[in-house]
């Protein structure tokens, strides 16, 4: 090519020749381009600088080289959590934990549903009223629970069983539990006989409660933090979301069994339960600096609370719980355990190990509050965040 252009150069052209020239240096100048194009590439095809809504499969990325900081990439799923080992990595909402697919197209349920069918499988599904599951198999794959429009005005759960007493081996994966219309009796999901994992739990009174006789149920990976606090308000003869303070002698009588005048929020709460584990999750957050717990990101009584209501019958017993590579953060003491001697016979818990867990180190906060010494379970290899060992505490 250099010798033909250093020809026509030195010659007189005619009009073809003219036209080949110019030809030959088009050509030229697409390949210089394309090749620097090659080399300066970004590798993650089908970017562009984040504008305006997405739909369907499209996912917002950090990328410092973009427009603004960031850029959208479409046609491609996000990365699989599935390969992720519970207790190995700190759960974070949006990266590890929550909807996987927040801007999916959703399909929205109207109002409370009942499922009945077994094997049902629900994928980007926003339900906005209570959820209850009343057969077998049932999946949530990235779904909202919004709960019932209503504020719950006795205890009530966004996702609970039915009728048959259990959730029939369910699971809810990559979800988001957060009512639309908090309430001092709404709480989160009703665990029994179900898997829950890396899913976001928030603005409950208690995230999960185990408030069923029944076994096998899971907890992975999930965050649950933001506790909606309620106190009884005697000016109003109501309950308010917080501030702190209350007056207990006009508190009425209370589904939840409380008579202290506000809710006793628990990112898990244990009245019964059997077979159950807890692994790789980060319950509580940052206690409120002011004088309004909502203003924090914290559970207000406990991250876990162990407390048996009633033992008499065998399938009512906590017992076979694991609690393991947790990381808790918040609360009067993050782990609470109560043995109650008032059932017979008296649950010491010692089929329920506490092990290998993270403890935010907060002078305010007990790590783990037993009842004296009356804890017959497994502590052991509990740290702060600095590596050093907690300190269990024996209550009253």
């Amino acid at each position: 090519m250099k010798e033909e252009l250093t020809k026509l150069l030195h010659s007189k052209m005619s009009r073809r020749q003219f036209l080949s020239l110019i030809g030959i240096a088009v050509l030229g100048v697409v390949a210089l381009r394309a090749k620097a194009l090659l080399t300066h590439a970004d590798t993650s095809l089908g970017q562009e600088v984040e504008a305006g809504s997405k739909t369907g499969n499209a996912t917002t990325l950090t990328d410092a080289s973009a427009g603004a900081g960031s850029a959208i990439i479409f046609g491609q799923p996000p990365a699989s959590r599935d390969s992720l080992v519970y207790g190995n990595y700190k759960p974070a909402v949006g990266a590890t934990a929550g909807l996987v697919r927040p801007n999916a197209n959703f399909t929205q349920v109207p109002s409370n549903i009942t499922i009945s069918t077994a094997n049902t499988h629900y994928q980007d599904t926003e339900f906005l009223g209570d959820v209850t599951i009343n057969t077998t198999g049932v999946v949530f794959d990235n779904c909202i629970f919004r709960g019932n429009a209503t504020p719950a005005a006795s205890d009530n759960a966004c996702i609970k069983p039915g009728s048959q007493g259990h959730m029939g081996g369910a699971i809810i994966r990559d979800s988001l539990i957060q009512p639309q219309a908090v309430s001092p009796h709404r709480n989160g999901i009703w665990a029994v006989n179900c898997t829950v994992e890396r899913c976001e739990i928030a603005r409950c009174v208690d995230g999960i409660d185990f408030n069923f006789a029944g076994a096998n149920t899971n907890i992975y990976g999930c965050v649950v933090h933001d506790c909606a606090y309620f106190k009884w308000d005697t000016t109003t003869g109501a309950f308010i979301l917080g501030p702190d303070g209350y007056d207990s002698s006009t508190f009425p009588a209370f589904g939840d069994g409380h008579a202290s005048g506000d809710t006793h929020c628990d990112a898990i709460q244990f009245a019964y339960g059997q077979n159950v584990n807890i692994i790789g999750n980060v319950l509580g957050g940052a206690k409120s600096t002011t004088s309004n717990p909502n203003d924090g990101d914290a559970y207000t009584n406990a991250c876990i609370m162990l407390q048996q209501i009633g033992s008499t019958d065998a399938t009512h017993r906590i017992q076979n719980v694991v609690i393991s590579k947790n990381w808790f953060r918040g609360g009067a003491a993050a782990v609470n355990i109560s043995v109650n001697k008032a059932v017979t016979p008296v649950n010491y818990y010692d089929s329920v190990s506490i092990t290998d867990n993270t403890f935010f180190h907060d002078p305010t906060v007990y790590a783990i509050l037993r009842s004296q010494t009356d804890f017959a379970g497994t502590i052991s290899g509990n740290v702060y965040e600095d590596g050093s060992a907690i300190v269990v505490s024996n209550g009253a």
